[in-house]
């Protein structure tokens, strides 16, 4: 007879008081915001951007911003 076995703790159903990350992002009752590993990512990518053109910087920064502004 099948049934369902939960295996790991990402499928565990936590208090609203806390915070969860879900697809990149932080999710609270205070809103969305980016994960920590997001944020890790961006502060590379903007320390390699120190050698490029400013056009390039300026449509590197308007994503960015789309992305923290999703939340």
């Amino acid at each position: 007879e099948p049934h369902l076995i939960r295996k790991s703790r990402r499928g565990e159903v936590v208090l609203t008081t806390r915070p969860v990350a879900f697809l990149g992002y932080r999710v609270s009752r205070a809103g969305i915001r980016p994960g920590k590993r997001m944020m890790k990512r961006m502060k590379q990518r903007f320390r390699a951007l120190r050698h490029e053109s400013p056009e390039r910087v300026a449509r590197s920064i308007e994503s960015y911003r789309g992305w923290i502004g999703f939340g």
